[in-house]
């Protein structure tokens, strides 16, 4: 039978090695990680080929005149309308529509770029 004080600390201690045991699996994963892009990027596979480098390329373009029109909009309806706890959608439905857009032009990408 533990009292209160030694269940904080019992808990207290529990958490700090829970907290251990997830750090050294992050490390794990992104020293992985790491290891695995290096040999895409040697390699050129997965997200490193041409065609997909090329379709960065492009989009890296638009990229930041997209997230500054999204700034713009969120600002500008929310300071009009004072409407703060609603406006706060448009981020979402912008990293939607981003990612849709992304794919778009990758597609179209690769039907006119060559191998």
């Amino acid at each position: 039978m533990l009292n209160g004080s030694q269940m904080d600390h019992l808990m207290t201690g529990l958490v700090a090695g829970t907290l251990v045991l997830v750090a050294i699996g992050v490390f794990f994963f992104i020293k992985s990680n790491i290891t695995m892009d290096s040999y895409n990027i040697l390699l050129q596979t997965d997200d490193y080929t041409p065609k997909k480098k090329n379709g960065r390329r492009i989009m890296n373009k638009y990229a930041a005149i997209y997230w500054l029109t999204a700034t713009m909009l969120y600002l500008g309806y929310s300071f009009l309308t004072n409407n703060w706890e609603h406006s706060w959608i448009i981020w979402p439905i912008a990293g939607i529509l981003y990612g849709i857009i992304e794919k778009v032009l990758s597609l179209k990408n690769n039907d006119i770029a060559p191998e």
